[in-house]
């Protein structure tokens, strides 16, 4: 019950939202912005960072403040090493013939 008491607190964290644009800094693709979007604003909330993250210079200080929140938001997290295809892991579900045997 503690831990969700904290969690809850650190989530109820008021700061400025992020803007969207943030995201073209960081190169994230359209498939993922949404998740991306919120990872950052929960990651934010949980470090308890005050101040606006609204474009590349607040990004910049942002990341200067917390250099591995710049590494776990890197375009390598998502992106292959050429840089242009999506991990496996970020790709969507493919449909129908699975290699699961129907019932």
């Amino acid at each position: 019950v503690a831990q969700v008491d904290s969690s809850f607190k650190a989530l109820s964290f008021v700061r400025p939202d992020v803007r969207g644009s943030v995201l073209n800094t960081l190169e994230v693709p359209p498939r993922l912005r949404r998740q991306v979007m919120t990872l950052f604003e929960v990651s934010l909330r949980l470090l308890r960072y005050e101040g606006p993250v609204e474009g590349p210079d607040t990004l910049q200080k942002l990341f200067e403040s917390v250099p591995k929140l710049e590494l776990a938001f890197s375009k390598s997290v998502w992106m292959e090493a050429d840089g242009k295809t999506l991990r496996s892991e970020f790709q969507p579900p493919q449909r129908g013939g699975g290699k699961e045997a129907k019932r």
